[in-house]
């Protein structure tokens, strides 16, 4: 949770365990894990007050609660493990290795990992869509 993560405005952010996903916005950072999904939760949480639309409002508002609930257990450490997938086609984000603060987290509770056992790597081909809205279909690379 306390790994350094920069975050830049071209990246999407996914956790495949509440089903979440969030497509590129204006939110760049330099943070932890943590502060992250903390952003991210505090952020969902005062653009949707009311948490109501034409549905039942109680119960669209305690699916919303209950979403809410579980990011803030994931972001406090008190769901683990869980899967954040940062997805930046122009690869100006990053995810730092493990702090001291980190280590001893998962000493207290009795999680021994080495420390870049759960992190993945992928690299992949950023799709025509993402070039032509990046301005790489029209750059011209010879003369």
């Amino acid at each position: 949770m306390s790994r350094g993560v920069v975050k830049s405005d071209t990246a999407s952010i996914a956790i495949p365990e509440i089903d979440f996903e969030m497509k590129e916005s204006g939110l760049g950072l330099y943070t932890t894990v943590e502060g992250l999904l903390m952003k991210v939760h505090d952020g969902l949480k005062q653009a949707n007050p009311f948490a109501s639309g034409n549905e039942d409002p109680s119960t669209r508002h305690d699916k919303f609660d209950k979403f809410l609930s579980e990011l803030k257990h994931i972001a406090e450490g008190n769901r683990l493990p869980f899967t954040l997938t940062i997805t930046d086609p122009l690869s100006n984000s990053f995810v730092g290795p493990i702090t001291p603060e980190g280590q001893s987290f998962l000493q207290q509770t009795d999680q021994s990992i080495s420390d870049d056992e759960r992190i993945t790597i992928e690299m992949f081909q950023r799709s025509r869509e993402d070039d032509d809205r990046f301005g790489f279909s029209d750059m011209k690379t010879s003369e």
